[in-house]
């Protein structure tokens, strides 16, 4: 592939992806912050007790 056709390609995807990028991220992002809250509810427990694990395995040594 030519440089002339890398650049092309390159500037063929920058004008397809970035509207779509500019419409699609607003879109999508309440669900993925959402996503984290739900994962972060689900885990909570989980994650505060390997913190505590490591503060006492700390401690001990």
């Amino acid at each position: 592939m030519s440089n002339l056709q890398k650049t092309a390609v390159i500037l063929l995807a920058i004008f397809i992806l970035l509207p779509v990028m500019y419409f699609i991220i607003p879109l999508a992002l309440p669900f993925l912050f959402l996503a984290g809250m739900l994962y972060l509810k689900a885990n909570l427990p989980r994650i505060k007790g390997a913190i505590g694990e490591r503060a006492v395995k700390k401690e001990l040594e």
